[in-house]
Formats: C-alpha cells, structure tokens, sequence
C-alpha cells in the first residue's frame, strides 16, 4: 500500500470541498457546531488554504485513490494542521506515510 502526500491545486477544490463536507458531516449533525466545523464551510475556504502563500491543502493518496486532505500552515518556527480528514469509507485502515 503506497500512502502519498501530494500539493493541492485549485483543480484539486472541487473535490477536497466534497470530501471535506463529507468527513465532517456526522459530526456537524451530532455536535451542532455551525460555527467552527469544516463541514459548514464555503469552497472559497478550501481555495483560500489551497493558495496560503506560508502553507498549503495536500492530498491523502492512497494507491492513487484521493481518499483524504491535510492543510498544513507555517509561520516562521509554528506549524500547525487544521483541517485533515480521511473519508469515512477510509477511516480505521491504519494507513501511515513512510
């Protein structure tokens, strides 16, 4: 099994977006949380992310299947991570980048 990161691109949007909206929806219907969850946010976000000039959306492949995305953002010596999500019908696999 061959775990990649790739850059995103905005030809990448559309479907990140669709992911996105798809991994963060059971918990938006649980939690209620329209405010701050990802599920509840526009592709204007996802293209805003995908072009953060200190960072970048990467997709999750797995044996060249997109089945995930990472936003990973760097300011001088912080880093963080915010969103990343898997799927659901990919989740609990165990993947992991080597």
């Amino acid at each position: 099994m061959d775990v990649i990161l790739e850059k995103a691109t905005n030809d990448d949007a559309q479907s990140i977006f669709d992911m996105q909206v798809k991994a963060f929806m059971p918990l938006l219907e649980k939690y209620k949380d329209y405010d701050t969850n990802p599920a509840n946010e526009t592709i204007d976000r996802v293209f805003t992310r995908i072009n953060n000039p200190n960072g970048g959306f990467y997709k999750i492949l797995v044996d060249n299947i997109l089945v995930g995305a990472i936003c990973v953002v760097w300011k001088e010596r912080v880093h963080w991570i915010s969103p990343m999500f898997i799927l659901p019908k990919y989740q609990g696999k165990g993947y992991f980048i080597k």
